[in-house]
């Protein structure tokens, strides 16, 4: 059984042969970051190779095929390209490196001792109401650079390797529009000024709906998993209630799910960070099949109830900590961490192994390797632990 095929039974709840496993597959949501990643190298004796950064925010870069294939993981993403309105410039000053996105939000980390980069400028942070939106310039999702050797890319993986693949934007209707905003006056908008937040997040439906229209008629047919990315939870809870997620944000999500499930059979997977369980019916009725990173020490995720209450509808991507055991635990803690999630999450198919989000610098080396090999030990099909 080759990866593509282990995917697709795990992803309809039929048991493949073991369980499948993503490093780093899906590049900004369980991506690996630099430095991280060139210490697993070292690690591994692995010499050469560039890294390649997919995620200046984050420092993520694209995984070294050889340790892909040293790990036997089974997922590989398919990028689309940066528009042609727009290109990458990172500055610099005195203390800091900075650089501005498509849509005008500025990113700076600081120099010294700075891991990623931070949003601290937010084009909509002054607007006031609604009819502001329409002086903004906002990205266009048909700018033809978005999809310049994409349809060669995505069929030449199709046909020439066993990966199952995954594509989709990096971030979502509800998290592009606080990055926008500024995090704290977007919640604020919920309670004080919901005609603006309304408006922000309908303009940003607008633009996902044009990217997938733009996209899906290239890759529809050749993916299995179609990605999106939507933090709604922190360590404790929602960062929004449920009802205002029910009002205002679930009927626009459904509406964007539907749109690209009727134009492709790939898996709907949507990443939501932190406590999202009380969420997790309303995912299934928005078209959600498959949730990632499953964060087992925020409140409420307990991956075994997980399981038992959602597992015959959903799919669960991640769920081994990378909050405390892969950065702190040993190899031991870490092969006892495998086996939990494995016991709580994989009869039946419905999981895909993986960290519980990004691999960060502070993870060692070996606890990475034994993280992947325990997967390998103990996700033998039937499940038996």
């Amino acid at each position: 059984m080759n990866s593509r095929q282990r995917v697709i039974l795990s992803l309809n709840h039929e048991e493949p042969d073991k369980v499948p496993m993503d490093f780093a597959g899906s590049l900004t949501n369980v991506g690996i970051n630099i430095e991280a990643h060139q210490k697993l190298k070292k690690h591994l004796g692995l010499n050469g190779g560039k890294e390649e950064i997919v995620d200046y925010i984050q420092q993520l870069v694209m995984p070294d095929q050889r340790i892909v294939e040293i790990f036997g993981a089974d997922i590989k993403a398919v990028c689309s390209r940066s528009p042609h309105s727009w290109q990458l410039n990172i500055e610099e000053d005195d203390i800091s490196y900075y650089f501005f996105d498509e849509w005008g939000i500025k990113f700076l980390m600081p120099k010294g001792h700075g891991y990623y980069f931070d949003p601290v400028e937010f084009p909509l942070s002054n607007v006031k109401d609604a009819e502001e939106l329409n002086d903004m310039k906002w990205p266009d999702p048909f700018d033809p650079g978005r999809i310049e050797g994409l349809a060669e890319d995505v069929k030449h993986l199709y046909e020439n390797t066993e990966y199952a693949l995954l594509f989709g934007p990096t971030t979502g209707i509800f998290e592009t529009a606080f990055f926008l905003r500024g995090m704290e006056t977007f919640l604020l908008d919920f309670m004080t000024n919901l005609k603006l937040a309304e408006a922000i997040m309908d303009k940003l439906l607008e633009y996902h709906l044009g990217f997938w229209e733009h996209t899906l008629p290239l890759v529809g047919k050749y993916i299995q998993i179609a990605k999106m990315s939507d933090d709604l939870g922190h360590q404790q809870g929602l960062l929004i209630s449920p009802e205002l997620y029910r009002k205002v944000v679930k009927p626009r999500q459904k509406e964007l799910f539907s749109f690209i499930k009727k134009r492709t059979g790939a898996k709907i997977y949507l990443h939501s960070c932190g406590s999202i369980a009380m969420l997790m019916q309303d995912f299934i009725d928005c078209g959600v099949e498959v949730i990632n990173p499953v964060q087992p020490l925020a409140k409420g995720m307990n991956t075994a109830k997980l399981k038992i209450d959602f597992g015959d509808k959903m799919s669960f991507w991640g769920g081994i900590d990378v909050q405390q055991v892969l950065p702190f635990g040993s190899p031991s803690d870490v092969r006892h961490e495998v086996r939990k999630r494995i016991k709580d999450l994989a009869s039946g198919g419905g999981y895909i192994a993986a960290p519980s989000h990004n691999i960060l610098l502070d993870v060692p080396a070996e606890n990475i390797v034994t993280l992947y090999q325990s997967v390998r030990q103990y996700g033998n099909y039937p499940i038996q632990l």
